[in-house]
């Protein structure tokens, strides 16, 4: 074995990466923001118990935020920025209630619902006569613009021992309560 057919990767050494974190851009909440759809399609949960509809929405014109000075200082003056970033959001449209079983799922109002609708009357959808989720329609929403407002929301992980899902600290956007353009 005192010569390797291949070449020999020099070993480096990793460390601790107990602190190692994903770099998450939180943008500010804002409201009102104009968003295009720029694609969407279907997902499943892992679990298998949850399909949604997974938008790829961009910001149109950005948001207002203040601007800063060369040593990171508030100026006072607000600029425009992050345009056509993207941003997505799941919008779950069935759910198995066999494993979904809070009143959320299972309850007369079926609330977990309540994103879906809100982005279908934003796109101008009789909201009586639903589209079905199909091909068709994930085409015929791209390119289409409507509002809505950025939102913070904490990331929860599982606890392994316990098996409750617990917040981190950290953030992530979320869009919510669309609107029409």
């Amino acid at each position: 074995f005192d010569e390797v057919p291949f070449g020999v990767t020099e070993e480096y050494s990793l460390g601790d990466l107990s602190e190692v974190k994903e770099d998450v851009q939180v943008l500010p909440v804002s409201s009102n923001v104009l968003f295009r759809v720029n694609k969407a399609s279907s997902r499943t949960s892992k679990d298998g118990s949850i399909k949604s509809v997974s938008v790829d929405l961009r910001l149109v014109e950005g948001i207002e935020v203040p601007q800063k000075d060369a040593q990171g200082q508030m100026t006072g003056v607000m600029e425009r920025r992050y345009a056509n970033k993207p941003m997505f959001c799941d919008l779950p449209y069935w759910v198995d209630t066999a494993i979904r079983t809070s009143d959320r799922y299972v309850g007369k109002n079926k609330s977990f619902l309540v994103p879906l609708k809100q982005f279908l009357g934003a796109l101008g959808y009789d909201l009586k006569e639903a589209p079905t989720i199909s091909d068709e329609f994930f085409s015929e929403i791209s390119g289409r613009e409507l509002r809505g407002d950025i939102t913070h929301r904490e990331i929860r992980i599982k606890n392994p021992i316990s098996g409750a899902y617990e917040g981190t600290g950290d953030y992530r956007n979320e869009v919510r309560r669309f609107k029409p353009a």
